[in-house]
């Protein structure tokens, strides 16, 4: 599942000179296709302040942007409104941002709706490849987005053309926006993505009769862990509990048959 992606950062000294070579490097081995802003006719004018709105955001499923400060990617009403998000960005800002304080309430709305603000430690989580490997993870995550709703499709409440698929040589922009269809799948999403929850989801379901107390027993994990992927299973309806018993549902059988669980 191929996705076109943007990267929106400097590229004034040595350290993000070298972050953004690997970025294309590996996003081009992960078969991805992957693009500078000003490959896409973003102007270093354009990449500021309203630049978060722009023709490009038509042409790619998501906008990674890697900055020093929170200021040049939009207003803090910008953030306030999510436009960020319109505009597909997964934002990853130097933990030292002296402007971090203005955006605070906004970067939480984000981060809880969307899960895609973090910060970062510079120099160092550049040269120790931290950064890549987080926007690496993120990507994929999105990656998984856009599989579920090709594979999805009506369930999710899409109407997709006849022509969508998974294979193909280019990446296509999805019609769709991946960060708004996370937020609105969220259960799902993370389900898929997280092993443990889809062995507990698994083992509820090979066991059948069984109750929430010795389904903990069994698990054996701390509370730490095991309790925001019941939460997580739960919320989602992929799990419920019925006269005392864990009983999986029919959305979460459908999830493993899908996985060949």
């Amino acid at each position: 599942m191929r996705l076109p992606i943007m990267l929106w950062a400097p590229n004034t000294t040595d350290e993000w000179v070298a972050f953004c070579n690997k970025f294309f490097k590996d996003l081009e081995q992960l078969g991805h296709t992957s693009f500078y802003s000003e490959q896409l006719g973003v102007t270093s004018t354009m990449r500021t302040k309203k630049g978060v709105e722009y023709k490009a955001t038509d042409t790619i499923d998501l906008i990674v942007v890697a900055q020093r400060e929170y200021d040049p990617i939009g207003y803090v009403s910008d953030f306030e409104d999510f436009r960020v998000v319109d505009s597909k960005m997964l934002l990853y800002v130097d933990e030292a941002a002296l402007d971090h304080d203005l955006y605070h309430h906004a970067l939480g709305e984000i981060a809880a709706r969307y899960n895609t603000s973090e910060t970062f430690r510079y120099p160092d989580d550049l040269t120790r490849g931290t950064l890549l490997s987080k926007i690496l993870a993120k990507i994929n995550e999105m990656q998984t987005v856009k599989y579920l709703a090709i594979s999805r499709g009506t369930t999710w409440g899409l109407a997709l053309p006849p022509h969508v698929s998974f294979g193909g040589e280019q990446a296509h922009a999805f019609s769709y926006n991946l960060l708004d269809l996370y937020s609105q799948n969220r259960d799902e999403v993370e389900t898929m993505l997280d092993s443990t929850t889809l062995f507990i989801l698994a083992y509820a379901n090979h066991i059948g009769d069984i109750t929430m107390q010795t389904l903990w027993q069994d698990m054996k994990l701390e509370t730490a862990q095991m309790e925001p992927r019941l939460q997580r299973l739960q919320h989602g309806n992929l799990l419920t509990e019925t006269k005392g018993n864990v009983v999986v549902t029919p959305f979460g059988k459908r999830i493993l048959t899908d996985l060949s669980l």
